[in-house]
Order: structure tokens, then C-alpha cells, then sequence
């Protein structure tokens, strides 16, 4: 989910699939971390190509969340749409952690705990 609510950049909370981070053989979490933020780079790329999508909304930091999105923890309604109100309350330390000094930083405490649990 990306977020911005008027802040000075774009931020994303972002969900990783555990089967696709498998088959990629990645096995270190700084190595994760890296791959996710250079994944996410690639959009400033296209956006400064004129590629359709706006660089505003490129996410200048992004927190991993060891727990996707779905109706059963009320994250996703009936209709399969993101409920961001809720996303937004319930993860409200970690979008704020991302406008700091330290969460700013791709490879972050909060990232690194995330991602070793996304590998076991």
C-alpha cells in the first residue's frame, strides 16, 4: 500500500511472497532488501522516462510486513479492495517510522526482523 496523507514523500508497506522469494534463491536478508529496493527503483527509472506513472508516487522508503493483506484480518473487503483506513490504524508505527531519520533507510532494524522472518 502506498502512502503519502500530504508528508514529503511516498512511503509503502509491502507484502512479500514467500514462494516467489523461494524460487529467486534468495536465502540473506540484507540481500532481500536489497533486491526489494532496487525493485522498487526501477519505477523511478520509468518515470523519469515518461513511462506513465508518476514519479510522486515512486516510494522513497518502503517497511515489509510479514503478513499479507486478506479478508480475514479485515486488511481486503468483500470486493477484494484494500480497506486503507484500517491498513493505515493498524500499521501506524511503521508509517511513521518511515518518515524518520532511521526508517528512511531501506536496510533498517524494523526491514532486517521482517525479512529474516519472510525467509524462515
Amino acid at each position: 500500500m502506498l502512502h503519502c496523507d500530504h508528508n514529503n514523500y511516498t512511503t509503502c508497506l509491502l507484502t512479500l511472497d514467500k514462494t516467489v522469494i523461494k524460487s529467486m534463491g534468495l536465502k540473506d536478508e540484507t540481500l532481500l532488501l536489497k533486491t526489494v529496493w532496487e525493485n522498487l527503483n526501477i519505477w523511478k527509472n520509468k518515470s523519469s522516462n515518461n513511462q506513465s506513472f508518476p514519479n510522486q508516487w515512486v516510494p522513497s522508503s518502503f517497511q515489509l510486513i510479514t503478513e499479507p493483506f486478506s479478508e480475514q484480518n479485515k486488511m481486503i473487503n468483500s470486493t477484494m479492495k484494500m480497506v486503507r483506513y484500517k491498513i493505515t490504524d493498524f500499521y501506524r508505527d511503521r508509517i511513521d517510522y518511515m518518515y524518520s531519520d532511521e526508517g528512511k533507510e531501506y536496510n533498517n532494524k524494523k526491514n532486517m526482523d521482517a525479512a529474516r522472518e519472510i525467509l524462515t
